[in-house]
């Protein structure tokens, strides 16, 4: 899969200009807004809040260009014990609705200056903004007889007054407060933080004006940002010049200045989640991914997982896994009772450049830090079930168990990482040709436990080199841009000695197991380049250029560089014998389509340097004469051009 020629790497792969990381805006991880399965019961419990996009807020995830720590230095909480938090959106066609779980010292002030309090502020709009990753005109607010309209949202509570207000701006300038616009709070127990939940009911949000509803439009990219603040007891009385916040606006510009440069962007996901979950277990509510970390804001491996922010939330709840779970159908005794007693979200990243996988988790578990004496995947731990191969636009990858192939370089692997709180000790093992337990000075893992001792969080790291094969040298290796098999689980043992006791979630439907290798069981995960709101950083430092059709930043002007075509893509994939290549060309002129191996052989034409005018062409191609595997096809088309892979399978 990686054993190119010189010349097809020069063809098709992007370099680095001046300095300059070129990343494509399409590999980006952005925000996104995921339609509710069912209305959401605001009662402050966040039961239904499985797989919501985290929106952290904390000193490890705010970057240094942030409006607060830039511009106003004596408003930074002191650290994230004084505040931190992370925000969570969903809709539906009645209401928004939002989450906050809000680290806090001392929670529930409110000021005599509305925003200035234990508050989180939303700022939203309903226009899409196209593939930017955020916008880049100083629109300000709008609300226009073409129906752009936009708002802000201060969300509080008062814990002496036990009350709550969600106060409009813009066209409102007023608490909103109906049967269906209304907010709950939970303080911790044992008082160092909250949880908010509420809705904002569509239609109690209308403009006044014009009409105009919020409501955004599923498959829209829509301008967005948000707040966080904190009042203190002697903060509240007497104006808002001692509150602390976080925001996600870049220096010079504030939310509440309206949707430009200060705004990031969100996805508005259609399908809710759950829809698909028996037709063998898909994703098509949201697509995984595991992001890159960015070179500016590294991992620490310490078991502090502040730095775990914008990563995809694979979360394994009793109450959100659907029945086609294989630990309830195929093994019913082996499902944790209640969520107490096992849930948590796995993470992973990935860091390309220097070879790594970070892993990291935060589990509750009433009774954490066991090992088996009996076997070494059962105990308090995670499982990781990894390949390096694209699959396209699949949703479920075929059937090819665990892979080592010495010609396309294909490689999977199975991990189970655990911990054992007595002994102190921690453990990565690898299996499929490895089996063996890896500790070195590049794969390690720490751990932390609760300190009311009911979970604990690990985190960890992989050196791709410490898990080279030993049959074909293989490595696992990932590429931004690509779809690769991917599927997690997470055990639970209550005691080192008695084996059958052990429990587990998985992500594998009905008859599969993620230990079989890759099959139906498996799913999947996009292999992404940073999240929005570090690459919006990285681009104000210099360090990366964003190349888009319509998107933030300078092209980078380099000979050999992609510039993705508007579609380029083929059905089936993989395919036997034939498929049919997609394609749309912006532009008239000379065209080239050409279908190589993996050694960088030409073994295929289809255009040679043709006139087409622009506009969609679909091509049939036949291989039956061809071996299976990995083929690329690379497109070419008034000096841009741009490659993609294709799987063969006989």
């Amino acid at each position: 899969m990686r054993i190119f020629t010189s010349v097809l790497i020069l063809l098709v792969f992007c370099g680095i200009a001046y300095g300059q990381q070129v990343v494509n805006a399409s590999d980006i991880s952005v925000p996104y807004m995921m339609k509710a399965e069912a209305p959401i019961t605001v009662d402050g419990n966040l039961d239904e809040w499985a797989w919501a996009y985290p929106i952290t807020h904390s000193s490890t995830s705010i970057p240094d260009t942030s409006r607060f720590r830039v511009d106003l230095a004596g408003n930074l909480p002191v650290d994230d014990a004084d505040m931190s938090g992370t925000i969570y959106m969903m809709y539906d066609d009645f209401a928004l609705y939002f989450a906050a779980e809000i680290r806090d010292d001392a929670p529930g002030y409110t000021s005599d200056v509305q925003w200035a309090s234990d508050a989180i502020e939303i700022y939203i709009t309903n226009w899409d903004i196209g593939d930017l990753i955020a916008p880049v005109d100083e629109t300000g607010w709008l609300d226009d007889s073409l129906g752009n309209y936009g708002i802000q949202f201060n969300c509080s509570f008062n814990l002496a007054k036990d009350s709550t207000a969600i106060f409009a701006y813009g066209a409102f300038n007023q608490v909103i407060e109906t049967p269906n616009t209304f907010m709950t709070y939970q303080v911790w127990p044992n008082g160092d933080g909250y949880t908010l939940e509420g809705q904002i009911d569509w239609i109690d949000v209308e403009s006044p004006n014009t009409g105009n509803s919020l409501q955004p439009q599923p498959g829209s990219r829509i301008p967005v940002t948000w707040s966080m603040y904190d009042i203190d007891p002697g903060d509240e009385i007497g104006g808002d010049a001692n509150f602390d916040g976080w925001a996600y606006t870049p220096l010079g510009y504030a939310g509440w200045m309206g949707p430009g440069p200060g705004f990031q962007a969100m996805d508005v996901l259609d399908t809710p989640r759950g829809f698909e979950w028996e037709d063998n277990a898909r994703f098509d509510f949201v697509t995984p991914f595991v992001k890159q970390v960015a070179p500016n804001r590294p991992i620490t491996v310490d078991g502090d997982i502040s730095e775990w922010n914008f990563a995809f939330p694979t979360d394994h709840w009793i109450s959100t896994m659907p029945d086609s779970g294989r630990f309830p159908n195929e093994l019913g005794n082996n499902i944790p009772t209640f969520d107490a007693d096992l849930k948590g979200t796995l993470y992973v990243q990935h860091d390309a450049p220097n070879n790594y996988i970070y892993f990291a988790a935060s589990v509750q578990d009433n009774f954490p830090g066991w090992l088996s004496d009996v076997e070494v995947w059962q105990g308090d731990a995670m499982e990781l079930y990894l390949a390096d191969w694209d699959i396209g636009n699949l949703t479920l990858p075929p059937d090819r168990g665990w892979v080592d192939d010495s010609l396309t370089g294909d490689y999977s692997m199975q991990f189970n990482m655990g911990f054992d709180a007595a002994r102190d000790s921690t453990k990565i093992y690898a299996f499929n040709g490895i089996d063996t337990r890896i500790e070195t000075g590049g794969t390690f893992m720490a751990y932390s436990v609760w300190p009311n001792n009911d979970g604990y969080y690990i985190e960890g790291q992989i050196d791709l080199f410490d898990i080279e094969s030993p049959n074909t040298g293989n490595l696992l290796e990932w590429n931004v841009g690509e779809r690769v098999p991917m599927t997690w689980s997470l055990y639970d043992l209550d005691t080192t000695t008695v084996n059958q006791s052990w429990k587990g979630i998985a992500y594998t439907p009905k008859g599969f197991a993620g230990w079989m290798g890759i099959n139906e069981g498996f799913q999947y995960s996009d292999i992404k380049s940073y999240s929005s709101i570090e690459a919006i950083d990285l681009i104000r430092s210099g360090l990366i250029t964003i190349n888009t059709p319509t998107g933030i930043g300078e092209p980078a002007v380099v000979s050999g560089t992609i510039e993705e075509f508007t579609l380029f893509q083929n059905y089936p994939n993989p395919f036997n014998p034939s498929t049919s290549i997609k394609f749309n060309l912006k532009n008239s002129g000379a065209t080239s389509l050409k279908i190589y191996n993996t050694l960088g052989q030409l073994v295929h034409t289809v255009y040679d340097n043709e006139f087409l005018s622009a506009g969609t062409y679909t091509r049939n191609v036949d291989m039956s004469s061809f071996a299976s595997g990995i083929y690329i096809s690379v497109l070419e088309n008034s000096g841009q051009s741009s490659q993609m892979k294709m799987m063969l399978l006989k």
